[in-house]
């Protein structure tokens, strides 16, 4: 069983990015004090540079365009600036000059910005009171994609991040910030009271998305509100997007959202080999978890959760969330820490792709998020990749990236168990197969495999197979023919066995045989590969109960892998049909007075002796001659 944890939450904050934003391999985020005075910065701006534009979209290639653009947003007479931009370079900033984020509170940046994959580096802010500091400043309604930042350092009182300080109903997707070990991307706080919001890809977010970012960093200040996406996200569905790098504050922090509110939701997202520090509501995916937010589909993996007491010591305390409310809800999400209980049991999962298998819903295809290649990924990544499949070996369960190849062993087959492994459908496989029944209580039985085998795959002594040969439209009686010992009985035809021995139940087996997902009815036998309740026109079909089949007066149950008379070739007068073994003994038909002043010696059809035959059964007589004969009593 799958062990998950519901604690994955901290802090509450509404943000809604659609798309992967990648915050580097190993880079530093850190929100740490700023020293300004540390830097050799010109007061003024560089020069400003018209980009060209190509079908509408401003052509960026230069550090100059760059703060054109910037330039151009806070001087724009509208409050929102729907300006489209694509990056055709990797832009490296002049140290030598502070950087003024693209948008502001008065005038948002509302456009298009793709940034091609390409790197922007060195970009520095240095004003402690500032509120919406990041690449962009204030955004709305904007579409950002695939931006990667490193070697950034952004300084302020709120609102922080490396792609956008405040994001509004904005789209934010494919960014990386910090792509390799070399790489800092800081983001710090002034020396200002009411510090709050600091965030790996936004400080905070109302409404919109963020999807398939990556932040490899660090995220550090003595504030509150810290994510390694998000520092507070109120509305804002975060999905695809993983954190590596440590993350510290003093309230609602947490490795994906410090804060989450208003219907905030975070899916198929992790966090990764890091550590959430914070002295309240600390968690490794969120700090709080509030107002019908939602957690679903993520997990935590080697992530060191420490919350600092009275006395400032860090205390391991390995949870998914710092605090949620009632109305919150976290759901198929994991955790693993080598300190946690059943921690060896959980690491074996991730490793074998049981947690995989669940993060997708247990599905391998459709709208799958998650992929793994077993034997050389210890934990599930984002798709593409290679699709997980499941299927069940003796009761076990086993994950493979191959759906036309099952692993060697024997599909173990009862009563309560699938035979096909969900993947497969209406495809046939070769693979060994054996199926068990239990003890059973008559000598007569039904049965409908889903694998061709041949009678003499039966390990259990004294079992015969048979068909029915006819059914007589009159008599109370259906006769059988033998199965001989080498002939194939095919995938999903139905038989009639008689067990000598029904105490020791049955097993059959068969290797190498092509299974089928679909039943096979011979002239009078249906049989069914799960457990059926035959409701309509029941009283026209028989079953099997206690050696003789029986008219289903309203409804009855078929058991899986067994089979009932058809309909279609019963005379619908009959309440009852007795087994008749061809061959075995020629039938008479006898009054009781008749039959007890012949016979010594009455036996049903098992061999066992009977001392009050019933009316319309059929029994096998010892007669005074020696002889024997069977006979229906009427």
């Amino acid at each position: 069983m799958l062990k998950q944890f519901a604690q994955f939450v901290g802090g509450t904050s509404n943000s809604a990015l659609s798309s992967i934003c990648r915050v580097g391999a190993t880079a530093l985020l850190s929100l740490t004090a700023f020293n300004a005075n540390a830097f050799s910065y010109m007061d003024g701006k560089p020069s400003l540079d018209e980009p060209a534009q190509v079908d509408g979209v401003y052509q960026i290639s230069t550090l100059n365009q760059l703060y054109w653009l910037s330039d151009t947003v806070a001087r724009s007479a509208e409050p929102n600036a729907e300006i489209n931009a694509r990056l055709v370079n990797d832009i490296e900033w002049n140290p030598v000059y502070f950087w003024e984020p693209i948008g502001t509170a008065e005038h948002k940046f509302s456009g298009n910005f793709n940034g091609a994959g390409y790197t922007i580096s060195y970009l520095k802010t240095a004003n402690d009171v500032a509120e919406g500091v990041g690449l962009f400043g204030y955004t709305e309604g904007a579409t950002i994609d695939s931006v990667k930042i490193s070697n950034c350092e952004f300084y302020g009182k709120a609102y922080i991040g490396t792609i956008a300080g405040v994001s509004e109903n904005s789209s934010i997707s494919n960014c990386v910030v910090g792509s390799s070990s070399s790489n800092q991307v800081s983001v710090s706080h002034g020396n200002t009271t009411d510090k709050k919001c600091f965030g790996g890809i936004c400080g905070k977010t109302y409404g919109g998305s963020i999807s398939d970012c990556e932040v490899d960093t660090k995220v550090f200040a003595f504030a509150d509100s810290l994510g390694g996406i998000s520092g507070a996200s109120f509305g804002t569905a975060i999905s695809r997007c993983a954190i590596k790098g440590e993350v510290f504050g003093i309230r609602f922090v947490g490795g994906i959202v410090g804060v989450m509110d208003e219907e905030a939701s975070v899916n198929d997202s992790y966090a990764l080999n890091n550590r959430i520090s914070g002295a309240e509501k600390v968690g490794a995916i969120a700090g709080n978890l509030a107002d019908h937010s939602k957690i679903g589909t993520s997990y935590a993996y080697n992530v060191a959760v420490y919350v600092f007491d009275e006395f400032d010591n860090k205390v391991l305390t390995p949870v998914m969330f710092g605090e949620s409310s009632d109305e919150s809800s976290v759901t198929n999400t994991f955790f693993y820490h080598p300190s946690i209980e059943g921690a060896k049991e959980i690491r074996e999962q991730f490793q074998s792709g049981e947690i995989c298998y669940a993060l997708n819903n247990k599905a391998s295809k459709g709208d799958i998020a998650w992929a793994q290649t077993i034997g050389t990924d210890t934990l599930p990544h984002f798709f593409p990749g290679d699709t997980l499949y499941h299927f069940i070996i003796k009761g076990e369960d086993h994950y493979t990236n191959d759906p036309t190849v099952i692993e060697e062993g024997m599909l173990h087959l009862t009563d309560a168990e699938d035979f096909v492994p969900d993947f497969l459908g209406e495809k046939e496989l070769e693979y060994g197969a054996d199926y068990v029944r239990g003890p059973m209580s008559s000598n007569f039985g039904t049965l409908c495999l889903p694998f061709a085998y041949k009678a003499s795959s039966i390990e259990t002594e004294g079992v015969t197979l048979y068909t029915i040969a006819s059914i007589a439209s009159t008599s109370k009686y259906l006769t059988l023919d033998k199965i001989d010992d080498d002939e194939e009985i095919e995938a999903g035809k139905p038989v009639i066995f008689y067990a000598k021995n029904p105490s020791e139940g049955l097993k059959v087996v068969a290797t190498g045989s092509s299974v089928v997902s679909a039943t096979v009815a011979d002239a009078f036998l249906t049989g069914t590969f799960s457990s059926d309740v035959v409701a309509t026109d029941a009283d026209k079909k028989f079953y099997l109960k206690d050696n003789t089949f029986y008219k289903g007066n309203v409804t009855f149950n078929v058991g899986r892998f067994r089979a009932f008379i058809h309909d279609a070739y019963v005379n619908n007068k009959l309440e009852s049909l007795d087994i008749l073994i061809e061959g075995l003994t020629e039938v008479e038909t006898d009054d009781a007075a008749e039959v007890n002043a012949t016979v010594v010696g009455v036996y049903n059809l098992a061999g066992q002796q009977v001392s009050a035959p019933r009316n319309g059964q059929v029994y096998i007589l010892r007669m005074s001659d020696g002889s024997s004969r069977k006979a229906i009593f009427e």
